[in-house]
């Protein structure tokens, strides 16, 4: 090994010391000034050049970091809309009495109460009810008459008694009872009396009111002792069968919205839960003022519970493909460019971050459809929870390195 003189050492010694003193020599101020003209490079640019960062793994299970891969989802396009549950209008029946008289023995039935088809909702008390069976009776009465005295003179009419007249006129008798009685019997069927049970021990003053369909009361006004007509509407029953959507769609989207397409819609009085629906008529009429057109849709399979005109929250989807998607928490953004990133956690101690460039597709139930700008590395799994904690450790990182 060769020994260098020793002058030859005090040179580079003194060299040394003279490039030291020079660099210390700059004030405070040019070194800021220096700085702050540097462009800081945002975490997009990262990706093309390579920069990781690096996280332990006590550092990355207290960040609650989670790694994941694509998923693939229905993720489609859609059209926003609000609106109500509401019947057509054949599913509202009005409850009315078919005669007039005294509510007696009313159900303790409100609105919101659902009630079968057939059930007896109160009953309708008249001395008129017994008035109309007496007649039948009478009508009855004589007409049993009427016959027998027509087939009395008809055998004087073959003996050739002259009784010609009397004949033609007991045949127009029995026509004529015949008609009233059956006039008579069908008023007391329309009452709910069924005529064959009337008889003269037998005679009732009161109807009954029954439910015309099944379905909820949506209102009411009946009570005992109130005085009834038959233009009066003492209820209202929804039949619940029929319940379907009217939405409002705005004037851009209507154009997107077509027969048959998917329905999925929340109640939020009533909570979270999503419900399925399809679209079945779109209307023709054009709402100015709200610049809305009405869409009708069915509903399918479970339904939310039936109240009249709640508020409904909908989307109208106009596809259902799938896509390779990552969920919402797993995208950032760096400037205007998303990011995604991916983790190499191949090492023993700590794990190493690379940020990739994305293009983002349509949204749905917290994915989002995700197309890949920069080649992803094979075997890296993406981070889809606590991407913001590696964010920041970037941003942090590229701060450090400057300086």
């Amino acid at each position: 090994m060769q020994i260098l003189p020793f002058p030859f050492m005090q040179k580079i010694l003194l060299w040394t010391m003279l490039f030291f003193l020079l660099a210390c020599g700059s004030t405070p101020t040019d070194i800021h000034d220096h700085a702050s003209e540097k462009e800081i490079p945002d975490t997009a640019d990262m990706a093309a050049s390579g920069d990781e960062i690096h996280l332990s793994r006590e550092q990355i299970k207290a960040m609650a970091i989670r790694f994941g891969d694509f998923s693939d989802i229905l993720v489609d396009d859609f059209v926003e809309a609000t609106g109500r549950m509401g019947l057509p209008p054949n599913a509202l029946i009005s409850v009315r009495p078919r005669g007039k008289g005294f509510i007696r023995n009313s159900g303790k039935y409100v609105e919101g109460s659902y009630v079968k088809q057939g059930t007896v909702l109160a009953e309708i008390e008249s001395p008129e009810f017994i008035e109309m069976q007496r007649q039948y009776l009478d009508v009855s009465a004589a007409l049993d008459f009427a016959k027998k005295d027509l087939a009395r003179k008809e055998k004087l009419m073959q003996a050739g008694a002259g009784v010609e007249r009397e004949y033609q006129q007991a045949q127009s008798d029995v026509l004529r009872y015949q008609a009233t009685k059956m006039a008579l019997a069908k008023q007391l069927r329309y009452l709910g009396i069924q005529p064959d049970e009337v008889s003269p021990v037998n005679l009732t003053d009161k109807i009954v009111l029954t439910a015309p369909k099944s379905g909820f009361i949506t209102s009411t006004v009946l009570h005992d002792g109130m005085y009834v007509t038959p233009e009066m509407e003492l209820l209202e029953v929804a039949d619940s069968r029929h319940v379907h959507l009217e939405l409002d769609v705005f004037e851009k989207d209507i154009a997107k919205v077509r027969p048959e397409q998917l329905i999925t819609y929340t109640v939020p009085a009533l909570g979270t839960d999503i419900y399925k629906g399809e679209v079945h008529v779109i209307g023709k009429e054009f709402s100015m003022p709200a610049k809305t057109v009405r869409i009708h849709g069915h509903m399918k399979g479970t339904r939310p519970p039936f109240i009249k005109n709640i508020f409904v929250k909908a989307k109208i989807h106009s596809g259902n493909a799938s896509a390779k998607s990552l969920p919402e928490e797993a995208i950032v953004r760096s400037g205007d460019q998303p990011i995604v990133y991916v983790a190499d956690t191949t090492g023993r101690d700590e794990v190493s971050f690379l940020p990739l460039r994305i293009r983002t597709g349509a949204a749905s139930d917290g994915f989002v459809q995700v197309e890949l700008i920069d080649p992803r590395p094979a075997g890296m799994p993406f981070v889809v929870s606590g991407t913001y904690f590696v964010q920041a450790q970037s941003q942090a990182g590229i701060l450090e390195h400057d300086h």
